[in-house]
């Protein structure tokens, strides 16, 4: 998260990049319906 790179990403510098836990990366039917309902609460934020 401190690259470069990463830092120069018009994302990032704009606030509207995040880094979610590890639990987002699982791609099972429960934990994508989970998805559903947190992700938009998220981007609400």
């Amino acid at each position: 998260m401190n690259s470069p790179v990463w830092r120069n990403l018009s994302e990032v510098k704009n606030g509207k990049a995040y880094v979610v836990g590890s639990q987002w990366s699982f791609y099972d039917p429960v934990t994508l319906d989970w998805l559903l309902d947190e992700m938009p609460k998220l981007m609400m934020k």
